[in-house]
């Protein structure tokens, strides 16, 4: 077939455009570590997301065969920066050394070689480790068992919304580490059951794309506050941190004592919402000193380093976060959970169940750089911090009349700022 000039013309510049298109489409992450090649964290997030709908949609084959059932609330996961960030700087640190990320899995691989071919090494060992389903029969019940199973377990727990992996050399010898929002407990079950993949998320709070809960362009929504000087994914990090911990206590998971031993479950742990109405008078706060908020609000502040990027922003603010949520360690609160007796008040304003509402801004103050979080409930001297379960399934019993339990946590749907506020 022949072709003319014309005909010649338009197959280019049709070329050039399908070639643009397919360029602009790839995906971009966005993370610092220019070493590590966009292609090969797509294959690596892919691999998950793809893996875990298989799983979502019930066609996961446990040991012999047998299908794992399906489940209602997958969540599809988000690469997060910051994680990857993180998992570069402990890179050579043992899995059982505790970081900031409460999933860690690491193992030894090939880094000699092409970039596709470091891509192949990496895709045999997320298999290796998702394989790990087939060393049990989970076709009944998909709960953990942590000798046979805990690389699949990170991996599949419902709940992770987040995850980053990376590789380097420790020693001489390459590593790969991934690192994930949450992690299950032994003898937890990974997902919610559904009948059927038609239940497949049902019980989502998202989007459901393609069986898994997804929160892709959902962020603005979610906040929509007026300071624009401070970034959604700071106050994504604040608002998960605060939540993936109390999600911890809620089910049991929560050690104290030096981590000799576990605070009881929760009946009644409440999801924080973040709350701009309360960011908006923080904000104002934060540097006068004056109060803006009603005198039964809790506040929490510290000073906080913030020079550098805003990713140094945020593991600056994730160390403080850290520092208060882990005075529970410098007491045993194994036995009682009453306010104020143990020393660990900042612990105990984070953890309160019945706060629903809560928001953090910070700020250059006169010769301080200072961080001020503020709670909708303040814990009274004495005040039992929740409600304590006996078992497992008692997490959300006593949740308040139309609030729903998702994930461990009672969700106010309906969450509405405080009219006091407008007093203030």
């Amino acid at each position: 077939m022949l072709f003319s000039p014309n005909m010649w013309f338009m197959y280019l510049v049709a070329a050039y455009l399908f070639c643009n298109v397919a360029v602009s489409s790839a995906k971009s992450f966005n993370c610092e570590n220019k070493a590590i090649p966009d292609a090969w964290r797509k294959v690596v997030l892919d691999f998950h997301n793809e893996h875990r709908r298989r799983l979502a949609r019930g066609e996961q084959e446990s040991r012999d065969g047998k299908l794992m059932p399906a489940a209602k609330d997958m969540h599809e996961l988000d690469w997060d920066c910051h994680f990857e960030e993180d998992a570069h700087s402990n890179l050579c640190l043992p899995d059982s050394v505790p970081t900031s990320r409460p999933g860690v899995i690491s193992e030894t691989i090939n880094l000699d070689g092409s970039a596709s071919e470091i891509r192949d090494e990496t895709v045999s060992i997320l298999e290796k480790w998702w394989d790990e389903v087939k060393n049990a029969d989970l076709s009944f019940e998909p709960t953990l068992d942590k000798v046979q199973m805990k690389d699949f377990g990170h991996m599949a727990y419902a709940i992770t919304t987040d995850m980053a992996c990376t590789y380097g050399y420790c020693d001489g010898k390459g590593k790969l580490r991934c690192e994930y929002s949450s992690r299950p407990g032994t003898g937890e079950p990974l997902y919610e059951k559904a009948a059927t993949y038609i239940e497949a998320c049902s019980a989502c709070n998202s989007p459901c794309v393609d069986h898994l809960c997804s929160h892709r362009n959902s962020q603005p929504a979610v906040f929509g506050c007026k300071n624009t000087a401070i970034p959604d994914k700071w106050r994504k990090l604040v608002l998960e941190f605060h939540n993936e911990h109390r999600r911890k206590l809620a089910e049991g998971r929560q050690t104290t004592n030096g981590g000799n031993s576990l605070m009881p479950a929760a009946k009644d742990m409440s999801e924080l919402n973040w709350d701009c109405n309360i960011e908006e008078k923080v904000r104002l706060e934060v540097c006068n000193g004056v109060p803006m908020l009603p005198p039964d609000y809790a506040r929490l502040s510290e000073t906080l380093d913030l020079e550098g990027n805003t990713s140094e922003i945020r593991a600056s603010t994730e160390k403080v976060l850290e520092k208060w949520w882990n005075e529970v360690e410098s007491a045993d609160l194994s036995m009682s959970s009453k306010f104020a007796d143990f020393g660990a008040e900042n612990f105990g304003t984070m953890a309160y169940a019945k706060t629903d509402g809560f928001a953090c801004s910070y700020g250059y103050c006169t010769g301080v750089e200072k961080l001020l979080c503020v709670y909708n409930r303040r814990p009274m001297h004495h005040d039992l911090l929740y409600m304590e379960a006996h078992r497992a399934e008692e997490t959300c019993n006593d949740c308040p009349h139309e609030w729903r339990c998702v994930n461990h946590l009672c969700r106010n749907e309906k969450y509405m700022p405080d009219e006091k506020l407008s007093h203030f």
